[in-house]
C-alpha cells in the first residue's frame, strides 16, 4: 500500500511539473531531466511520448532496463565538480531540476550554466526543499 501510494505521488509531481508544457504533450520536445533517477525516463514518457529525453546525474539511479534503453543521453556528472561544456547549449526546450539545488555547494553557477541548455521560449523549472540543511557557497 505504502509503495502504491508513493508511485502516485510520483505521478501527481511529475503532473504538476509538466503543467506548463501540457500545451506539448504530443509534440517533439527536447528534455534534459537533472537529477533524473527513480524511473524518471518511463515516467517522463506517459506524459511525451514524442519527447528526446536526455538525463545528467553522477550515478544511475533506480532505473529499469526499460528506462535505461528510453532514454536518448546520458551525461554522468557530479555537479559539484563537473561543468556542463559537452551538454549542447540552447538545444532544450525543457530543462527539470528537481530535488537537486539542495546538493550543489553552488545552486546560482548551477542555474547559470543550465540557462545555457534551454532554447529561447523553453522552459526551466525547478523543485527543491527548503531546510536548514542547504548546502551553500560562503557570501563575499
Amino acid at each position: 500500500m505504502k509503495l502504491a501510494h508513493m508511485f502516485d505521488s510520483v505521478l501527481i509531481n511529475l503532473h504538476e511539473k509538466f503543467r506548463y508544457l501540457s500545451h506539448m504533450t504530443n509534440q517533439p520536445i527536447k528534455i534534459l531531466d537533472v537529477g533524473w533517477g527513480n524511473k524518471s525516463p518511463s515516467l517522463t514518457e506517459r506524459f511525451f511520448p514524442c519527447s528526446e529525453y536526455h538525463g545528467i546525474d553522477r550515478e544511475i539511479y533506480n532505473l529499469t532496463e526499460y528506462d535505461l534503453r528510453i532514454m536518448d543521453k546520458f551525461y554522468n556528472k557530479d555537479l559539484n565538480e563537473d561543468d556542463l561544456s559537452d551538454i549542447p547549449d540552447e538545444y532544450f526546450d525543457y530543462v527539470v531540476v528537481c530535488h537537486v539545488l539542495q546538493h550543489t555547494y553552488d545552486p546560482c553557477s548551477l542555474l547559470e550554466q543550465l540557462t545555457r541548455e534551454v532554447k529561447s521560449g523553453g522552459y526551466i523549472i525547478r523543485v527543491f526543499f527548503l531546510t536548514k540543511y542547504v548546502w551553500h557557497s560562503p557570501l563575499l
